[in-house]
């Protein structure tokens, strides 16, 4: 997923910019919707820090795969999802953009980035305040390679470390972990580049002993290699290279859960059956790096992925948020087909207690999620409205959950955007499947008269339905916990 890849689009004649929110605030807990629509430019949101107020400021590129156009965009949110306020930045003109937001001070923030300088990608970091005023800015190069992609992460003492993946100015440009360590005031103080093999740096943890760093990514080894978890030490060598568990790959995240175990995420990949190949996967370890609990999130028949830079979200030992994409493309960014931000919310033990899904009305891409101070979590991403425009124009897309995983409208009832259950495919033929958590579940389809023709119960996961004996045509559905409606639609047999 390079910054600088560049994708055909279509000519669009005129700017079409506003905002869909919709809000609600259930005993101290507000959600909301927002979707910010742009018919002439992409947008892509990077990441997401939550305020001292309550409010969210938003990461994000503009014109992300258009090289020589990208330019940093910064939104602040309300806890009600308004817009309070937008700025574009570019470093001294340069193509730019921000990748990710981290606490700088009580009122200023560390912003990191890139901006492209000639034929060079550099690190950008630039402080900024409350208002978005600049306090600090600066270019850093990298010893002759171009940045690819990076963070920022702030240690126990206050030095800075970004991470993520360098390309070496060969024509096979190619791809290396790497960490580069700053000081408060973004001096350099030490750079190290993982050159001994290819790899990409996915994410960064400082270890709770404060003795060094958790470094998970792709790479690590030799080409081929899925992902490893990498022990480094302060002076940023590598002391320990764990390998996972072997049908995951492409490990993303990892954070604590508790004291004394790790969780890791990536991709879980399938050689049987071929039409799903991924879901997401999560393992848990303990700090010894022994495989405590492995579980896999996703449904059948479709590619499921972690959502591309946060994909953990760590509220309590009680509740542990793992975000992803449902019906994902991985060789797209721009798909003619449903897909639906997933949220999974389990405790220490791996063990569901719900899974949401959100949208299926475009193509949605979830590239990110955080906990909130009100024990929810916030969702980012992008969404294509494949169904209504035909331009390839990523809109940015924030949703905001209360801790049980609702998105509820101004009538205090469940947003039909959130999903417990999801029914796929859809138009569909002789079997479907039917995807909730829920215990003691059920579904019913009628016909357009109103007459029963199929009633299903559903365990807690995938439940398989045949539909061969129903005629072609459109169905009215509705799935009941125990004896209380949860949801209602509509279901095509072709």
């Amino acid at each position: 997923m390079t910054e600088g890849t560049i994708v055909n689009r279509f000519c669009i004649g005129s700017l079409c910019l506003f905002l869909l929110i919709t809000c609600h605030n259930v005993r101290g807990q507000k959600t909301f919707n927002v979707l910010v629509k742009d018919s002439t430019h992409d947008y892509c949101v990077k990441d997401v820090i939550e305020t001292n107020e309550g409010h969210f400021i938003l990461a994000a590129i503009k014109d992300i795969y258009n090289a020589d156009a990208s330019t940093a965009e910064l939104i602040e949110l309300s806890d009600e999802g308004k817009v309070l306020k937008r700025k574009e930045m570019r470093f001294e003109g340069m193509p730019s953009g921000f990748i990710s937001v981290c606490q700088y001070s009580d009122n200023e923030f560390l912003l990191g980035g890139f901006t492209r300088t000639g034929v060079s990608t550099n690190i950008w970091l630039c402080v900024i305040d409350t208002a978005f005023n600049v306090k600090q800015n600066k270019s850093v190069p990298i010893n002759g390679y171009n940045l690819f992609y990076g963070r920022v992460l702030r240690d126990h003492i206050g030095n800075f470390f970004c991470f993520g993946t360098l390309e070496d100015t060969t024509s096979y440009k190619q791809d290396y972990a790497f960490l580069y360590q700053l000081s408060p005031g973004f001096d350099s103080m030490k750079l190290k580049v993982y050159s001994e093999h290819w790899a990409w740096g996915m994410d960064l943890i400082e270890r709770n002993d404060q003795k060094g760093f958790y470094f998970v990514g792709v790479g690590f080894a030799s080409t081929g290699e899925a992902g490893k978890l990498v022990t480094i030490d302060r002076d940023l060598n590598i002391s320990r290279i764990n390998s996972l568990q072997e049908d995951f790959e492409n490990m993303s995240n990892v954070k604590y859960m508790d004291d004394r175990h790790l969780v890791v995420t990536g991709e879980r990949r399938y050689s049987y059956p071929l039409n799903d190949p991924r879901d997401i996967g999560v393992l848990k370890y303990d700090t010894m790096f022994n495989l405590v609990h492995s579980v896999a999130y996703g449904k059948i028949d479709t590619e499921d992925g972690p959502s591309f830079i946060k994909n953990i979200a760590v509220q309590s030992t009680k509740s542990i948020f793992i975000g992803g994409t449902a019906n994902l493309c991985f060789s797209a960014f721009y798909a003619n087909q449903p897909s639906w931000f997933m949220l999974n919310n389990t405790d220490t033990s791996l063990s569901p207690k719900w899974q949401k899904f959100f949208g299926g009305d475009g193509y949605c891409t979830l590239w990110g999620i955080i906990p909130t101070k009100d024990s929810g979590c916030l969702m980012y991403g992008t969404f294509w409205d494949y169904q209504h425009i035909a331009e390839y124009v990523n809109y940015i897309s924030v949703i905001k959950v209360n801790k049980d995983g609702l998105l509820l409208g101004i009538d205090g009832e469940p947003s039909s955007l959130m999903k417990d259950v999801i029914i796929y495919p859809n138009p569909g033929s002789d079997r479907i499947w039917v995807i909730t958590q829920l215990p003691e579940t059920s579904i019913e389809f009628y016909d357009i008269t109103g007459k029963t023709v199929l009633k299903r119960p559903l365990m807690p996961g995938r439940t398989q339905i045949e539909t061969s004996e129903l005629s072609r045509g459109m169905y009215i559905y509705r799935v009941f916990n125990k004896t209380r409606q949860i949801q209602t639609g509509k279901w095509i047999k072709n």
